[in-house]
């Protein structure tokens, strides 16, 4: 699933399975150009998935595929900063919404900005709507 203006973008969109809490290592692969195996092993180790704290993945990221952040604080992300403000690739984070009976409910969520494609790359395939809150840039 490519959006419009990624022909030729070296950056390959890895989905995780939709029932395990696993966006996190989806989007260290995406980031990291691994498959979601490799990502998995290198944040699980033979464990199984849980859910990831930005620290977790940004250690990950440094530790085993030397991609650096390129700051320790993260952008909100609001009316005034947008993501085409962003100057890399970014870990973003966000909630999912989706109904649980007639309500609506929130479920936090990994994403990442593909700075050369202009795009967001979501491991889930945007089946859900998002809202994006905050993004950590990447060198």
């Amino acid at each position: 699933m490519a959006c419009s203006g990624c022909e030729g973008n070296e950056m390959k969109a890895v989905y995780q399975d939709p029932d395990a809490p696993e966006c996190g290592a989806a989007c260290i692969a995406m980031l990291a150009d691994v498959s979601l195996k490799e990502a998995r092993l290198a944040v699980y180790g033979e464990g199984k998935p849980k859910r990831l704290g930005r620290k977790k993945v940004l250690a990950v990221l440094k530790a085993e595929f030397n991609i650096l952040a390129t700051t320790l604080k993260c952008r909100r992300i609001s009316k005034r900063v947008k993501l085409t403000d962003l100057k890399s690739n970014a870990l973003l984070h966000g909630a999912t919404l989706y109904k649980d009976g007639k309500k609506w409910k929130k479920s936090l969520h990994w994403l990442v900005w593909d700075f050369e494609c202009q795009c967001v790359r979501d491991p889930l395939g945007f089946v859900k709507p998002i809202q994006v809150t905050s993004a950590t840039e990447l060198s």
